[in-house]
């Protein structure tokens, strides 16, 4: 009696200890697998659009290249066939740039005005910079970095275009866990990889993509 309790405790040690195992497999599987996320705003289908990026000054003078970057880029994303097959055409970047240097003050005009200036485009993208600093104000020696924007869509030429057809807020922070300090990551890594989670978080509103379960941002 005593030799079957024995061995059916080892049997049952093994079911265990395999069924842990299987259960670990699983979950480094699941985490390092992918979902999909469908498209949270639809407003582009068949029409045309441009992306417009504005922030503040404050936010201009830190990092005078930011809004160029951050325009060529979601129109980029936004225009890939891949990811906008719905859209009928977009306003290149380097037009919509010209438009804004040579109108710096173009967030005042009407949203017709805008649409008119752009060749009749039908939708604005218009990216609103809320927040975007790699440090805590209070620590300069701290990576830190934080992005916040408001994602707005109005249409081009409406009775009604200066009211949103649909706004989004998106927020990512870069890096993960806090308390790095300079001496370990460089600031070009840093600037990088938040304009680039900035950037998927705004160009993933708008089309179906897949997300990594691990994702944190």
């Amino acid at each position: 009696m005593l030799m079957i309790r024995v061995c059916g405790l080892a049997l049952l040690s093994l079911f265990l200890g395999a069924c842990s195992a299987i259960g670990a497999i699983a979950a480094n599987a699941d985490r390092e697998g992918s979902h999909k996320v469908p498209a949270s705003v639809r407003a582009l289908d068949g029409k045309s659009f441009a992306v417009l990026v504005q922030a503040d000054r404050s936010i201009q003078g830190e990092h005078p290249l930011l809004l160029e970057y951050l325009t060529r880029n979601i129109t980029q994303r936004l225009a890939a066939s891949e990811n906008s097959p719905r859209a009928s055409g977009f306003v290149p970047a380097d037009e919509v740039l010209k438009f804004t240097y040579d109108a710096p003050s173009w967030p005042l005009k009407s949203k017709a005005e805008l649409s008119a200036a752009l060749g009749g485009v039908e939708r604005l993208v218009i990216v609103e910079l809320i927040e975007y600093r790699l440090h805590d104000p209070g620590n300069r020696y701290v990576w830190d970095g934080r992005a916040a924007a408001t994602v707005s869509v109005f249409e081009g030429s409406s009775s009604t275009s200066e009211l949103a057809l649909s706004e989004k807020s998106v927020s990512v922070r870069f890096p993960d866990s806090l308390g790095q300090a300079e001496e370990q990551l460089n600031v070009r890594v840093v600037n990088s990889a938040l304009a680039q989670r900035l950037i998927d978080r705004v160009a993933w509103l708008f089309y179906d993509h897949e997300e990594p379960n691990a994702i944190k941002y």
